[in-house]
Protein backbone atom coordinates (compact mmCIF):
# COMPACT_ATOMS: atom_id res chain seq x y z
CA UNK A 1 0.00 0.00 0.00
CA UNK A 2 1.40 3.07 -0.87
CA UNK A 3 1.59 5.52 1.54
CA UNK A 4 -0.54 9.22 1.03
CA UNK A 5 2.59 11.10 2.52
CA UNK A 6 4.06 13.34 -0.16
CA UNK A 7 6.89 15.58 0.26
CA UNK A 8 6.86 18.89 -1.41
CA UNK A 9 8.61 19.44 -3.68
CA UNK A 10 11.44 22.80 -2.55
CA UNK A 11 9.54 25.90 -4.73
CA UNK A 12 11.23 29.41 -5.57
CA UNK A 13 9.63 30.86 -3.25
CA UNK A 14 11.15 28.66 -0.12
CA UNK A 15 14.50 28.60 -1.55
CA UNK A 16 14.72 32.76 -1.65
CA UNK A 17 15.46 33.42 1.82
CA UNK A 18 18.78 31.27 1.83
CA UNK A 19 19.56 32.44 -1.52
CA UNK A 20 18.67 35.89 -0.48
CA UNK A 21 21.65 35.35 2.59
CA UNK A 22 23.87 33.86 0.33
CA UNK A 23 24.01 36.15 -3.08
CA UNK A 24 25.08 39.05 -0.39
CA UNK A 25 27.98 37.08 0.84
CA UNK A 26 29.68 37.33 -2.36
CA UNK A 27 30.72 40.28 -2.83
CA UNK A 28 33.02 39.64 0.02
CA UNK A 29 34.69 37.07 -2.62
CA UNK A 30 36.05 40.16 -4.18
CA UNK A 31 38.02 41.99 -1.62
CA UNK A 32 40.49 41.56 1.47
CA UNK A 33 39.01 44.23 2.74
CA UNK A 34 35.30 46.65 3.26
CA UNK A 35 36.13 50.29 2.69
CA UNK A 36 34.36 50.91 6.13
CA UNK A 37 35.43 53.83 8.69
CA UNK A 38 35.26 51.62 11.84
CA UNK A 39 35.46 48.16 10.96
CA UNK A 40 38.98 47.26 10.87
CA UNK A 41 39.83 49.29 14.38
CA UNK A 42 37.66 47.20 15.74
CA UNK A 43 39.55 43.81 14.30
CA UNK A 44 42.61 45.33 15.22
CA UNK A 45 41.63 45.47 19.08
CA UNK A 46 40.29 41.60 18.41
CA UNK A 47 43.60 40.17 16.98
CA UNK A 48 45.52 42.37 20.12
CA UNK A 49 43.30 40.65 22.30
CA UNK A 50 43.69 37.01 21.07
CA UNK A 51 47.82 37.72 21.87
CA UNK A 52 47.89 40.19 24.64
CA UNK A 53 51.69 38.96 25.15
CA UNK A 54 52.56 39.67 20.91
CA UNK A 55 51.66 43.23 21.54
CA UNK A 56 51.68 43.54 25.07
CA UNK A 57 54.57 46.49 24.59
CA UNK A 58 51.99 49.11 23.07
CA UNK A 59 48.78 47.54 24.47
CA UNK A 60 47.29 46.44 27.80
CA UNK A 61 44.10 44.36 27.74
CA UNK A 62 41.53 46.00 30.15
CA UNK A 63 38.31 43.29 30.41
CA UNK A 64 35.60 44.19 32.52
CA UNK A 65 31.81 44.63 32.60
CA UNK A 66 30.91 46.65 29.42
CA UNK A 67 27.61 46.84 27.13
CA UNK A 68 29.29 46.27 23.71
CA UNK A 69 31.59 43.22 24.43
CA UNK A 70 29.55 40.82 21.98
CA UNK A 71 31.92 41.05 19.05
CA UNK A 72 34.93 41.86 21.53
CA UNK A 73 34.12 37.70 23.11
CA UNK A 74 33.58 36.48 19.32
CA UNK A 75 36.30 38.26 17.25
CA UNK A 76 38.83 37.27 19.80
CA UNK A 77 38.12 34.14 19.82
CA UNK A 78 38.08 33.88 16.16
CA UNK A 79 41.68 35.60 15.94
CA UNK A 80 42.95 32.75 17.77
CA UNK A 81 41.79 30.35 15.22
CA UNK A 82 42.13 31.85 12.13
CA UNK A 83 44.80 34.50 10.23
CA UNK A 84 43.86 37.86 11.05
CA UNK A 85 42.38 38.34 7.60
CA UNK A 86 40.45 35.63 7.75
CA UNK A 87 39.24 36.13 10.57
CA UNK A 88 37.74 39.89 9.81
CA UNK A 89 35.79 38.40 6.87
CA UNK A 90 34.40 36.10 8.79
CA UNK A 91 33.13 38.79 11.05
CA UNK A 92 32.22 40.96 8.03
CA UNK A 93 30.24 38.25 6.87
CA UNK A 94 28.48 37.75 10.41
CA UNK A 95 27.62 41.67 10.47
CA UNK A 96 26.39 41.65 7.00
CA UNK A 97 24.02 38.62 7.31
CA UNK A 98 22.92 39.10 11.15
CA UNK A 99 20.05 42.01 10.06
CA UNK A 100 19.13 40.37 6.89
CA UNK A 101 18.57 37.07 8.35
CA UNK A 102 16.77 38.60 11.75
CA UNK A 103 14.14 40.29 9.63
CA UNK A 104 13.30 37.71 7.84
CA UNK A 105 13.12 35.42 11.36
CA UNK A 106 10.52 39.00 12.01
CA UNK A 107 8.96 37.86 8.52
CA UNK A 108 8.10 34.60 9.38
CA UNK A 109 6.74 35.34 12.65
CA UNK A 110 4.28 37.87 11.36
CA UNK A 111 3.28 35.95 8.09
CA UNK A 112 3.61 32.16 8.65
CA UNK A 113 6.36 32.03 6.16
CA UNK A 114 9.20 34.87 4.81
CA UNK A 115 6.85 36.36 1.91
CA UNK A 116 9.20 36.75 -0.89
CA UNK A 117 9.07 40.60 -1.11
CA UNK A 118 10.50 40.78 2.59
CA UNK A 119 13.42 37.77 1.53
CA UNK A 120 14.51 40.52 -1.20
CA UNK A 121 13.90 44.02 0.38
CA UNK A 122 15.49 42.12 3.57
CA UNK A 123 18.65 41.28 1.43
CA UNK A 124 19.32 45.25 1.21
CA UNK A 125 19.97 45.55 4.76
CA UNK A 126 23.12 43.34 4.20
CA UNK A 127 25.25 46.46 2.63
CA UNK A 128 23.85 49.61 4.43
CA UNK A 129 25.41 52.78 5.93
CA UNK A 130 25.85 51.34 9.66
CA UNK A 131 28.14 48.55 8.05
CA UNK A 132 30.34 50.84 5.88
CA UNK A 133 30.54 53.21 9.39
CA UNK A 134 31.75 49.63 10.98
CA UNK A 135 29.40 49.18 13.55
CA UNK A 136 29.51 46.11 14.00
CA UNK A 137 28.00 45.62 17.75
CA UNK A 138 25.35 47.16 16.20
CA UNK A 139 24.35 45.10 14.16
CA UNK A 140 25.13 41.98 15.06
CA UNK A 141 22.95 43.05 18.19
CA UNK A 142 20.23 44.50 15.80
CA UNK A 143 19.87 41.11 13.94
CA UNK A 144 19.39 38.90 17.28
CA UNK A 145 16.69 41.75 18.08
CA UNK A 146 14.79 41.72 15.53
CA UNK A 147 14.98 37.91 15.28
CA UNK A 148 13.83 37.87 19.00
CA UNK A 149 11.13 40.01 18.76
CA UNK A 150 9.71 37.89 15.84
CA UNK A 151 10.02 35.25 18.44
CA UNK A 152 8.07 37.17 21.20
CA UNK A 153 5.22 37.48 18.64
CA UNK A 154 4.83 34.19 17.72
CA UNK A 155 4.70 33.01 21.47
CA UNK A 156 2.10 35.23 22.46
CA UNK A 157 -0.22 32.50 23.51
CA UNK A 158 2.56 31.24 26.07
CA UNK A 159 3.57 34.21 28.24
CA UNK A 160 5.56 31.77 30.97
CA UNK A 161 8.00 30.77 27.97
CA UNK A 162 8.28 34.26 26.63
CA UNK A 163 9.80 35.20 29.69
CA UNK A 164 11.76 32.39 30.21
CA UNK A 165 13.49 32.29 27.31
CA UNK A 166 13.76 36.18 26.90
CA UNK A 167 15.66 37.18 30.41
CA UNK A 168 18.73 35.60 29.31
CA UNK A 169 18.64 37.21 25.67
CA UNK A 170 18.20 40.28 27.09
CA UNK A 171 21.07 39.93 29.13
CA UNK A 172 22.88 38.73 25.87
CA UNK A 173 21.52 41.94 23.73
CA UNK A 174 22.91 44.03 26.60
CA UNK A 175 26.43 42.49 26.04
CA UNK A 176 26.68 43.09 22.69
CA UNK A 177 24.93 46.38 22.47
CA UNK A 178 23.68 48.97 24.82
CA UNK A 179 21.89 51.03 22.81
CA UNK A 180 20.19 47.96 21.03
CA UNK A 181 19.15 46.58 24.26
CA UNK A 182 17.16 49.81 24.77
CA UNK A 183 15.42 49.74 21.37
CA UNK A 184 14.40 46.02 22.00
CA UNK A 185 13.03 47.03 25.03
CA UNK A 186 11.07 49.84 22.90
CA UNK A 187 9.86 47.41 20.00
CA UNK A 188 9.09 44.69 22.64
CA UNK A 189 6.48 46.93 24.06
CA UNK A 190 5.48 48.19 20.59
CA UNK A 191 4.83 44.66 19.62
CA UNK A 192 3.10 44.16 22.65
CA UNK A 193 0.75 47.14 22.07
CA UNK A 194 0.45 45.84 18.47
CA UNK A 195 -1.12 42.13 20.12
CA UNK A 196 -3.34 44.60 22.22
CA UNK A 197 -5.24 46.26 19.48
CA UNK A 198 -5.25 43.14 17.22
CA UNK A 199 -7.28 41.12 20.41
CA UNK A 200 -9.43 44.13 21.35
CA UNK A 201 -7.55 44.05 25.02
CA UNK A 202 -6.88 47.99 25.56
CA UNK A 203 -8.17 48.07 29.50
CA UNK A 204 -5.87 49.94 31.23
CA UNK A 205 -5.40 46.82 33.37
CA UNK A 206 -4.29 44.43 30.72
CA UNK A 207 -1.86 47.11 29.50
CA UNK A 208 -0.42 47.36 32.87
CA UNK A 209 -0.06 43.90 33.04
CA UNK A 210 2.00 43.78 29.85
CA UNK A 211 4.12 46.40 30.55
CA UNK A 212 5.13 44.90 33.77
CA UNK A 213 6.00 41.81 31.93
CA UNK A 214 8.42 43.58 30.23
CA UNK A 215 9.78 45.36 32.85
CA UNK A 216 10.87 41.93 34.09
CA UNK A 217 13.29 41.24 31.02
CA UNK A 218 14.72 44.37 32.02
CA UNK A 219 15.71 44.20 35.81
CA UNK A 220 18.86 42.06 35.29
CA UNK A 221 20.47 44.20 32.29
CA UNK A 222 19.30 47.28 34.13
CA UNK A 223 21.62 46.29 37.70
CA UNK A 224 24.00 44.99 35.20
CA UNK A 225 24.11 48.14 33.02
CA UNK A 226 24.29 50.43 36.73
CA UNK A 227 27.74 48.47 37.25
CA UNK A 228 29.36 49.24 34.31
CA UNK A 229 32.17 51.98 33.60
CA UNK A 230 30.04 52.92 30.37
CA UNK A 231 27.34 54.34 32.91
CA UNK A 232 29.87 56.95 33.69
CA UNK A 233 31.81 57.63 31.42
CA UNK A 234 32.17 60.80 29.27
CA UNK A 235 28.88 61.29 26.78
CA UNK A 236 26.55 59.35 29.80
CA UNK A 237 23.89 60.11 30.16
CA UNK A 238 24.07 63.73 30.22
CA UNK A 239 25.08 63.81 26.40
CA UNK A 240 20.89 63.87 24.67
CA UNK A 241 20.82 66.74 27.34
CA UNK A 242 23.94 68.57 26.04
CA UNK A 243 23.42 67.75 22.20
CA UNK A 244 20.08 70.08 23.07
CA UNK A 245 21.25 72.71 24.93
CA UNK A 246 24.42 73.19 22.42
CA UNK A 247 21.40 74.01 20.14
CA UNK A 248 19.36 76.02 22.31
CA UNK A 249 22.53 78.59 22.72
CA UNK A 250 22.53 79.15 19.24
CA UNK A 251 19.95 81.72 20.54
CA UNK A 252 17.29 82.71 18.13
CA UNK A 253 16.69 83.97 14.34
CA UNK A 254 18.92 82.74 11.79
CA UNK A 255 21.70 81.39 13.43
CA UNK A 256 19.18 78.45 15.39
CA UNK A 257 16.94 78.33 11.78
CA UNK A 258 20.00 77.41 10.39
CA UNK A 259 21.04 74.56 12.67
CA UNK A 260 17.96 72.85 13.02
CA UNK A 261 17.82 72.96 9.17
CA UNK A 262 21.11 71.89 9.46
CA UNK A 263 20.00 68.69 11.36
CA UNK A 264 16.88 68.43 9.35
CA UNK A 265 18.91 68.07 6.07
CA UNK A 266 21.48 64.96 8.05
CA UNK A 267 18.73 62.88 8.84
CA UNK A 268 17.27 63.19 5.61
CA UNK A 269 20.15 62.17 4.20
CA UNK A 270 20.56 59.33 7.15
CA UNK A 271 17.66 57.93 5.29
CA UNK A 272 17.82 58.42 1.54
CA UNK A 273 21.62 56.39 2.29
CA UNK A 274 19.65 53.84 5.00
CA UNK A 275 21.31 51.21 2.42
CA UNK A 276 24.69 51.83 0.30
CA UNK A 277 26.65 50.98 -2.18
CA UNK A 278 30.40 52.32 -1.31
CA UNK A 279 30.24 53.98 -5.18
CA UNK A 280 29.49 57.86 -3.48
CA UNK A 281 26.87 59.56 -1.78
CA UNK A 282 24.92 60.77 -4.68
CA UNK A 283 24.36 57.12 -6.26
CA UNK A 284 23.74 56.36 -2.70
CA UNK A 285 21.17 58.74 -2.34
CA UNK A 286 19.40 57.91 -6.05
CA UNK A 287 19.11 54.66 -4.86
CA UNK A 288 17.31 55.42 -1.72
CA UNK A 289 15.07 57.76 -3.14
CA UNK A 290 14.23 54.92 -5.45
CA UNK A 291 13.84 52.38 -2.68
CA UNK A 292 11.69 54.54 -0.56
CA UNK A 293 9.23 55.91 -3.56
CA UNK A 294 8.77 52.68 -4.93
CA UNK A 295 8.21 51.34 -1.18
CA UNK A 296 5.86 54.11 -0.81
CA UNK A 297 3.66 53.99 -3.80
CA UNK A 298 3.28 50.36 -3.42
CA UNK A 299 1.93 51.00 -0.20
CA UNK A 300 -0.57 53.47 -1.15
CA UNK A 301 -1.73 51.77 -4.46
CA UNK A 302 -2.51 48.40 -2.10
CA UNK A 303 -0.20 46.54 -4.49
CA UNK A 304 1.67 45.48 -0.87
CA UNK A 305 0.26 45.80 3.01
CA UNK A 306 2.05 46.13 6.42
CA UNK A 307 0.94 43.85 9.11
CA UNK A 308 -1.36 45.95 11.62
CA UNK A 309 0.47 44.04 14.60
CA UNK A 310 3.89 45.80 13.46
CA UNK A 311 2.38 49.33 13.35
CA UNK A 312 2.99 50.29 16.40
CA UNK A 313 6.36 49.31 16.02
CA UNK A 314 7.11 51.17 12.92
CA UNK A 315 5.44 53.93 13.61
CA UNK A 316 8.02 54.22 16.98
CA UNK A 317 11.16 53.62 14.57
CA UNK A 318 9.91 56.81 12.51
CA UNK A 319 9.49 58.71 15.06
CA UNK A 320 13.18 57.98 16.65
CA UNK A 321 14.54 58.93 13.35
CA UNK A 322 13.59 62.77 14.49
CA UNK A 323 13.92 62.20 18.08
CA UNK A 324 17.36 60.24 18.69
CA UNK A 325 19.80 62.56 19.77
CA UNK A 326 23.20 61.91 18.23
CA UNK A 327 25.36 60.78 20.76
CA UNK A 328 24.42 59.02 24.02
CA UNK A 329 26.53 57.41 26.66
CA UNK A 330 29.12 57.67 24.40
CA UNK A 331 28.22 56.38 20.78
CA UNK A 332 27.95 58.21 18.49
CA UNK A 333 25.60 58.32 14.94
CA UNK A 334 23.16 57.20 16.76
CA UNK A 335 20.43 59.09 14.84
CA UNK A 336 22.23 57.78 11.61
CA UNK A 337 20.91 54.02 12.87
CA UNK A 338 17.10 54.89 12.78
CA UNK A 339 16.31 54.83 9.70
CA UNK A 340 17.94 50.81 9.31
CA UNK A 341 15.35 49.98 12.35
CA UNK A 342 12.23 51.98 10.25
CA UNK A 343 13.29 49.84 7.31
CA UNK A 344 14.11 46.53 8.87
CA UNK A 345 10.87 46.70 10.97
CA UNK A 346 8.59 47.63 7.64
CA UNK A 347 9.88 45.04 5.21
CA UNK A 348 9.80 42.30 8.24
CA UNK A 349 5.83 43.33 8.30
CA UNK A 350 5.48 43.46 4.19
CA UNK A 351 2.80 41.11 2.09
CA UNK A 352 1.15 40.95 -0.67
CA UNK A 353 -2.38 42.21 -1.74
CA UNK A 354 -4.38 40.81 -4.60
CA UNK A 355 -4.75 42.79 -7.07
CA UNK A 356 -8.69 43.57 -8.41
CA UNK A 357 -8.61 41.74 -12.16
CA UNK A 358 -5.43 40.03 -11.95
CA UNK A 359 -7.41 36.61 -9.84
CA UNK A 360 -6.97 36.40 -6.15
CA UNK A 361 -4.15 34.21 -5.50
CA UNK A 362 -1.67 35.24 -2.94
CA UNK A 363 1.17 36.94 -4.32
CA UNK A 364 -0.60 38.63 -6.70
CA UNK A 365 -0.31 42.49 -5.45
CA UNK A 366 3.37 41.89 -5.61
CA UNK A 367 5.39 44.96 -6.86
CA UNK A 368 8.57 43.89 -9.20
CA UNK A 369 10.25 46.61 -9.60
CA UNK A 370 10.32 47.04 -5.96
CA UNK A 371 11.76 43.30 -5.60
CA UNK A 372 13.94 44.16 -8.60
CA UNK A 373 15.91 46.53 -6.04
CA UNK A 374 17.85 43.67 -4.45
CA UNK A 375 19.49 42.24 -7.53
CA UNK A 376 20.15 45.64 -8.73
CA UNK A 377 21.93 46.90 -5.51
CA UNK A 378 23.83 43.85 -5.14
CA UNK A 379 25.12 44.19 -8.52
CA UNK A 380 26.25 47.76 -7.33
CA UNK A 381 27.91 46.78 -4.63
CA UNK A 382 29.49 43.72 -6.31
CA UNK A 383 30.96 46.76 -8.55
CA UNK A 384 31.90 48.93 -5.77
CA UNK A 385 33.64 46.39 -3.52
CA UNK A 386 35.90 45.37 -6.79
CA UNK A 387 36.91 48.49 -7.12
CA UNK A 388 38.22 48.71 -3.06
CA UNK A 389 39.29 45.15 -3.32
CA UNK A 390 42.48 46.42 -6.58
CA UNK A 391 43.33 49.04 -4.01
CA UNK A 392 43.46 46.95 -0.79
CA UNK A 393 45.29 43.96 -2.52
CA UNK A 394 48.16 46.68 -4.13
CA UNK A 395 48.32 48.00 -0.65
CA UNK A 396 48.94 44.82 1.31
CA UNK A 397 51.50 43.83 -1.37
CA UNK A 398 53.36 46.38 -1.53
CA UNK A 399 53.45 46.85 2.30
CA UNK A 400 53.99 43.38 2.64
CA UNK A 401 57.47 44.22 0.62
CA UNK A 402 58.83 46.87 3.38
CA UNK A 403 60.03 46.92 6.62
CA UNK A 404 56.35 49.24 8.01
CA UNK A 405 58.39 49.43 11.49
CA UNK A 406 57.72 48.87 14.88
CA UNK A 407 54.45 51.53 14.69
CA UNK A 408 52.25 53.44 12.18
CA UNK A 409 49.84 56.27 12.13
CA UNK A 410 47.39 57.59 9.62
CA UNK A 411 47.17 61.44 8.10
CA UNK A 412 44.04 62.89 6.69
CA UNK A 413 44.51 66.50 5.31
CA UNK A 414 41.72 68.69 5.61
CA UNK A 415 40.04 68.25 2.88
CA UNK A 416 40.09 63.98 3.59
CA UNK A 417 38.80 63.99 6.76
CA UNK A 418 35.04 63.84 5.60
CA UNK A 419 33.17 60.56 5.87
CA UNK A 420 33.00 59.91 2.32
CA UNK A 421 36.57 60.81 1.42
CA UNK A 422 38.29 58.83 3.78
CA UNK A 423 36.16 55.68 4.01
CA UNK A 424 38.16 54.09 1.30
CA UNK A 425 41.24 54.77 2.67
CA UNK A 426 40.44 54.50 6.40
CA UNK A 427 41.29 50.49 6.49
CA UNK A 428 44.68 50.62 5.24
CA UNK A 429 46.33 51.74 8.53
CA UNK A 430 44.77 48.72 10.09
CA UNK A 431 45.88 46.50 7.58
CA UNK A 432 49.13 46.92 8.90
CA UNK A 433 48.90 45.66 11.97
CA UNK A 434 46.97 42.64 11.24
CA UNK A 435 49.19 41.85 8.37
CA UNK A 436 52.71 43.36 9.59
CA UNK A 437 51.75 43.41 13.24
CA UNK A 438 52.53 46.66 13.31
CA UNK A 439 51.34 48.82 16.08
CA UNK A 440 48.37 51.25 15.41
CA UNK A 441 46.26 53.68 17.65
CA UNK A 442 42.69 52.48 17.56
CA UNK A 443 39.67 52.06 19.77
CA UNK A 444 41.07 51.69 23.31
CA UNK A 445 38.60 53.48 25.64
CA UNK A 446 38.90 51.16 28.75
CA UNK A 447 35.30 52.99 29.68
CA UNK A 448 34.15 51.43 26.24
CA UNK A 449 36.00 48.66 25.12
CA UNK A 450 38.17 46.10 26.82
CA UNK A 451 41.35 47.74 25.94
CA UNK A 452 43.85 50.06 26.58
CA UNK A 453 47.14 51.68 24.13
CA UNK A 454 50.19 51.58 26.68
CA UNK A 455 53.73 52.66 26.19
CA UNK A 456 55.35 53.69 22.80
CA UNK A 457 52.21 53.61 21.54
CA UNK A 458 50.32 55.29 23.99
CA UNK A 459 52.68 58.58 24.07
CA UNK A 460 52.40 58.70 20.19
CA UNK A 461 49.11 58.86 19.73
CA UNK A 462 49.00 61.90 22.63
CA UNK A 463 51.89 63.92 20.73
CA UNK A 464 49.79 63.86 16.88
CA UNK A 465 48.90 66.87 15.02
CA UNK A 466 45.36 68.65 14.96
CA UNK A 467 43.84 66.14 12.43
CA UNK A 468 42.83 67.96 9.22
CA UNK A 469 45.95 70.43 9.40
CA UNK A 470 48.23 70.40 6.19
CA UNK A 471 49.56 66.71 4.86
CA UNK A 472 53.13 69.09 5.40
CA UNK A 473 52.43 69.71 8.95
CA UNK A 474 50.77 66.22 9.96
CA UNK A 475 53.92 64.20 8.52
CA UNK A 476 56.33 65.88 10.35
CA UNK A 477 54.57 65.95 13.85
CA UNK A 478 53.79 62.56 13.31
CA UNK A 479 57.34 60.67 12.57
CA UNK A 480 58.93 62.89 15.25
CA UNK A 481 56.15 61.46 17.79
CA UNK A 482 57.94 58.38 17.10
CA UNK A 483 55.41 56.62 14.06
CA UNK A 484 57.96 54.74 11.96
CA UNK A 485 55.35 54.56 8.95
CA UNK A 486 52.34 57.13 8.20
CA UNK A 487 49.66 56.31 5.89
CA UNK A 488 48.23 59.06 4.35
CA UNK A 489 44.91 59.53 2.40
CA UNK A 490 44.79 61.11 -0.93
CA UNK A 491 48.35 63.22 -0.89
CA UNK A 492 49.17 63.46 -4.39
CA UNK A 493 48.76 66.86 -4.47
CA UNK A 494 50.66 67.71 -1.41
CA UNK A 495 54.59 67.94 -1.79
CA UNK A 496 56.37 65.41 0.41
CA UNK A 497 58.53 67.65 3.43
CA UNK A 498 62.07 67.60 3.77
CA UNK A 499 63.31 64.43 5.63
CA UNK A 500 60.56 62.51 4.51
CA UNK A 501 60.31 59.75 1.67
CA UNK A 502 57.42 57.69 0.01
CA UNK A 503 58.20 54.16 0.76
CA UNK A 504 54.81 52.91 -0.87
CA UNK A 505 52.03 54.48 -2.66
CA UNK A 506 48.84 53.87 -4.66
CA UNK A 507 45.56 54.99 -5.91
CA UNK A 508 44.59 57.41 -2.93
CA UNK A 509 47.08 56.64 -1.08
CA UNK A 510 51.04 56.99 -0.19
CA UNK A 511 53.08 55.58 3.00
CA UNK A 512 55.74 57.86 4.30
CA UNK A 513 58.64 57.22 6.14
CA UNK A 514 61.82 59.09 7.45
CA UNK A 515 63.84 59.50 4.72
CA UNK A 516 66.98 58.22 7.01
CA UNK A 517 64.83 55.05 7.33
CA UNK A 518 66.57 51.67 5.50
Amino acid sequence: MMSSTVSRPLSLERLLPGAVVLLNLLPLLLTPALPSIDFYAHIVRYNVLAHPDAFATHYQPHWALLPNLGMDVLGTALMLALPPLVGAKVLAAIVITAPVLGCMALSRALNGRVEPIAALLAGLLGYNLILFWGFANFLLGFGIALGSLGWWISRADRPRLQLAVMVPVGILVLFIHGLVFALWGLLLGAAELGLALQAGRLRPLDLARRAGRLLLLAVIPVLLFTQMQTAEGEGGATGALQNLAGIAAEGGGSGLVLRLVEELLKRVDSVLRVVETSLGPWPDRAFGLVLWGLLGAALVRGRIGVDRRIWPAAALCFVLIGLMPPNLFGVGHLDERMPLLFLAVLVAGLSPRPVAGRGAERGAGTDRPLMALFPLHLLLVVWALAQAGTVYRDFLAQSGKIDTGAMAAAAFPGETRARDASRACKPLLYLLQLRNGTAVPTFANPTQQPLRLAGPLATAAGAQAAPGAPLATQLPALLGAGFDSVVACDPDTAPVPDGTRVAASGAGWALYQNASKP
